[in-house]
Parts: structure tokens; C-alpha cells; sequence
């Protein structure tokens, strides 16, 4: 039982709630369910795949029964229809929780945790060599809690596209191929760590995937 708002300006203002008595259940499921308005026709179908234009990929995040599921990134077949399917991310529980958002690096509003979304989408390109990215952002206050983050829809991706997950660590982990990663809650307080996912092309994630030259093969002419 909560309460959120979003106030998309810098003013300063004032924001008022008579709360009512509840009562919470003794057991419940924790988990975020903030889908998007839109979806591909083909989302789920194993057998087929999605067009250039109309393709998401979901994320997930679990600690033990703390879930937050509902987060997707994707393309649209236009500008608009890409702005329309973002969804902001409400706020995590005050504590017990795990949460992951893709940060929207289009945003105007300075507080950076109002760049939080559920869903992101871009608008499909024409150039072939175009890389697709999401900033993502994993927190939890769980101490000493496992993390699992997931991804699903990966298998309908459009022909010749991958997609891929950089860990805080460096490593690419080619989505297709591995169906999770993990790593361990802090000891204390909120543990974050960021990811970044590429999509696209086989030719366009060559040059995402390729190694970075060593100063000793690097020369400016």
C-alpha cells in the first residue's frame, strides 16, 4: 500500500493526501506490474519473427519473491508511436524490494529519478548500421540477497538481429545465448549497478562487440 506522484516540472510545489486506514494481507506477492500500452502482434511467438520496425525485448528482475517484471525496451515504426509506449517507472517499495529501470537519457527533468521508465522504446532506422541502447539500472535494499536479472522475447527478434547485455563488470553477454546474469546484494544499505543493452544488426553490433585497440597498435597520423 502506497502512494506515488509524478511532477514533471522544476517548480516548487506542494503535493496533499488524507490517507485512509488499511489493513494488509499476511501474505502477498511483491511485484511491479507497469506493462506498456503496445506490443508487437508477434510478441511471445516463438515461431515467428518480428518485422524491423515492431520488436521489444522484456527484462526482468528477481530477488527471492521480490519481482519487478514488467519493463521492456524496443523499436516502433515511428517517432510517435515510440513516445507514446514509454511508461515511467513508479518508485520502489520503501524498503524490501528490487527494482529495475531503463533510464531515459531524452529527459528534460533534472532529478534523475524522474528518467526512470518501465518501457522504452526508439523509432525504427533506415541506416543498417544503427545501434540500439538502453541505460539499465538494477537496485535492491535486500542485504546479501542473489539478483537475477532476465530477459524474454529475445528468441523473436528481427533475422540477423542480437541483442546484448554489458555488465558493470565489461562483459557482453550475447542475450541468445544466456538466458540470465546475477550478482550479489551488499552487505548494507542499497547496492546499484548498471547494465547497458545493445540491439541490432549483426553488422551494426560488430563495432559495439569489437575490441578496444591497445596504445601499443593505436597511432595518430
Amino acid at each position: 500500500v502506497g502512494f506515488w506522484g509524478r511532477v514533471t516540472s522544476n517548480n516548487p510545489c506542494t503535493f496533499v493526501f488524507i490517507p485512509a486506514k488499511r489493513t494488509v494481507a499476511p501474505s502477498s506477492a511483491v511485484a511491479l506490474n507497469q506493462a506498456p500500452p503496445l506490443l508487437s502482434a508477434s510478441y511471445g511467438d516463438r515461431e515467428t519473427k518480428t518485422s524491423e520496425s515492431a520488436w521489444e525485448i522484456q527484462l526482468l528482475a528477481s530477488a527471492g519473491a521480490r519481482k519487478d517484471v514488467m519493463n521492456y525496451v524496443g523499436v516502433m515504426p515511428t517517432e510517435a508511436q515510440a513516445s507514446g509506449a514509454a511508461v515511467f517507472d513508479p518508485p520502489a517499495p520503501a524498503a524490501g524490494y528490487v527494482s529495475l529501470s531503463v533510464i531515459n537519457p531524452q529527459s528534460e527533468i533534472s532529478d534523475p529519478k524522474s528518467n526512470r521508465l518501465a518501457a522504452s522504446y526508439a523509432a525504427r532506422s533506415a541506416d543498417p548500421k544503427k545501434v540500439f541502447a538502453w541505460p539499465v539500472e538494477v537496485r535492491t535494499d535486500l542485504a546479501g540477497q542473489a539478483v537475477t536479472i532476465a530477459w524474454d522475447n529475445v528468441e523473436n527478434l528481427p533475422t540477423g538481429y542480437g541483442a546484448y547485455l554489458k555488465t558493470p563488470e565489461g562483459e557482453m553477454i550475447d542475450m541468445a545465448k544466456k538466458p540470465s546474469t546475477s550478482f550479489a546484494g551488499g552487505a548494507t544499505g542499497v547496492t546499484l549497478k548498471a547494465y547497458t543493452l545493445y540491439a541490432g544488426s549483426a553488422e551494426a553490433l560488430a563495432a559495439v562487440l569489437a575490441a578496444p585497440l591497445s596504445k601499443e597498435n593505436t597511432f595518430v597520423y
